[in-house]
């Protein structure tokens, strides 16, 4: 026996039964189908508050994910902006009164020019190059945090303007393609910012 609900109550009732059980209210064939299409409407009606909802949530979600970009871009440029203006700011000051990072004269002893004097970077780079241009067999297997990273102790690097620097972590094949840890010594002019010779 099908079930109906019913059109004053909304309770199930037997599509059959000639009154609601629950409320008494006569059941019409007319009643049935004004409660069938108030239930359908009622489904719409809810189907179209639950889709305004989702598109209400996914507004809402897009537009914090834009305030968080516009947020992380902010940041972004501020903290550029302050990088700049330091390194600016440190330019100047080396302009104005140059030290060991600008002049490697002005360095006290070698450690202090190995560790201090911005030219540092680009002779490890130049004799790493040498190095590899001119192994017999492979390629060198350099470690990765200190290319270079022996010097002697002394004054003579700043007063001749001519480095000593030497890496004995680097693993070089030999012919047999076997790789083996070797001692690379490089010599680099400052003033020329050549590298004279490289030996193991």
């Amino acid at each position: 026996m099908p079930l109906e609900q019913c059109p004053t109550c909304g309770r199930d009732v037997s599509s059959n039964a000639p009154s609601c059980p629950h409320c008494g209210e006569p059941c019409t064939q007319e009643g049935f189908e004004r409660a069938r299409a108030a239930r359908l409407q009622r489904e719409v009606e809810e189907l179209k508050q639950e889709k305004r909802n989702h598109r209400i949530s996914s507004l809402k979600t897009s537009i914090v994910s834009i305030f968080k970009l516009i947020g992380i871009i902010i940041l972004f440029v501020f903290l550029y902006k302050g990088c700049v203006e330091k390194d600016e700011k440190e330019r100047q000051a080396e302009v104005a009164a140059p030290t060991c990072k600008s002049n490697y004269k002005l360095c006290k002893d070698n450690e202090d020019l190995i560790n201090n004097y911005n030219g540092i970077l680009d002779a490890t780079f130049a004799c790493k190059r040498v190095v590899d241009d001119n192994v017999k067999y492979g390629s060198p297997d350099w470690n990765f945090i200190s290319k270079f990273g022996q010097y002697r102790a002394g004054k003579d690097y700043v007063e001749k303007g001519i480095i000593y620097i030497a890496d004995r972590e680097v693993k070089i094949q030999n012919e047999y393609g076997v790789s083996q840890k070797s001692e690379v010594f490089c010599e680099y002019d400052l003033i020329s910012k050549k590298v004279l010779r490289v030996y193991p």
